[in-house]
């Protein structure tokens, strides 16, 4: 939701379009939203539609979890879009099957950024910034913590406990 605040207060954006499987909310938001932004169906594994979907925009936002499930697949369909695809996946193994395909968005032109949400995300960009004020940084260790507002549930607690059994990539 922020995102789309963000890019829909952004100068110069002509349009922000949320797609979402549930039309009646991303109704609702670029409702609440307003401006240039607008809604419109999107099923995620219908590949050709999502690729439909996307196809003239500047950039594509990917926020469909479970990303282990969806992640390659948002980023092939903006490749096959031409679309610039930034995603807030904080999956290991969704993480490196983004960047699996790495040669074929080189190849049509799109950058596709996967990792991009708090952690991995945020917190790495800080990180670098911070390391980047140090003459010969040694080591950087990131810490995370749920908030008490945070989304609960069992897919949400069992996510978590996942995205610790191993190494995220990290540059």
């Amino acid at each position: 939701n922020e995102a789309v605040r963000f890019l829909a207060a952004y100068p110069g954006v002509t349009e922000v379009m949320v797609a979402d499987l549930n039309l009646k909310a991303a109704q609702a938001l670029a409702q609440e939203v307003g401006g240039p932004t607008r809604a419109c169906p999107v099923n995620a594994l219908d590949h050709q539609g999502l690729v439909e979907t996307i196809r003239g925009y500047d950039v594509a936002l990917g926020f469909i979890g479970p990303f282990l499930y969806f992640e390659r697949r948002q980023a092939q369909a903006a490749i096959d879009a031409g679309v610039h695809y930034v995603s807030i996946a904080d999956d290991y193994e969704a993480a490196r099957e983004a960047l699996a395909l790495d040669e074929a968005a080189r190849a049509a032109g799109v950058a596709v950024l996967t990792g991009l949400g708090n952690c991995p995300g945020m917190t790495n960009l800080l990180a670098k910034k911070g390391a980047q004020t140090m003459d010969q940084p040694r080591r950087i260790h990131i810490s995370w913590f749920g908030g008490a507002d945070d989304a609960s549930g069992y897919a949400n607690y069992r996510h978590a406990i996942h995205i610790f059994c191993d190494r995220v990539p990290s540059f």
